[in-house]
């Protein structure tokens, strides 16, 4: 009987074969893993789905205002040369996505920084 192990089932002892023993072992830890598991309503998880949602869509929103604040400062730069520090300090406090749309494409037609810089300042 080397390499079987006895499990005692309904008070019964059972001496397993060492393939099948390996089997019953993994179902056991299955079903203790399940034990362990928390488990959550439907209206948790609609919750829990809402509240992802809303990270994504939040996420993916910063993400657009961040490029189109490096993409001013890039065209900017581009156009004009080594930037006051104060471009960023403005950009970065204008959240409004249809703002620094506009902003974007008047770092295009602007003429001068000093123009842009005026639209900036009125913009923040």
């Amino acid at each position: 009987m080397a390499g079987n192990s006895i499990f005692v089932l309904n008070k019964v002892s059972v001496s397993l074969p060492v393939d099948f023993e390996r089997e019953v072992e993994a179902v056991l830890e299955e079903i203790r893993r399940r034990r362990r598991r928390k488990w959550i309503t439907p209206r948790e998880r609609m919750a829990v789905e809402r509240g992802l949602k809303e990270g994504l869509q939040e996420g993916l929103q910063q993400g657009l205002q961040q490029g189109l604040q490096q993409a001013i400062e890039t065209i900017l730069q581009a156009r004009f040369g080594e930037l006051p520090s104060e471009v960023s300090d403005l950009l970065v406090t204008i959240h409004d996505i249809e703002t620094l749309r506009r902003l974007n494409v008047e770092a295009v037609r602007a003429e001068t920084l000093e123009q842009f810089l005026a639209l900036l300042r009125a913009s923040a």
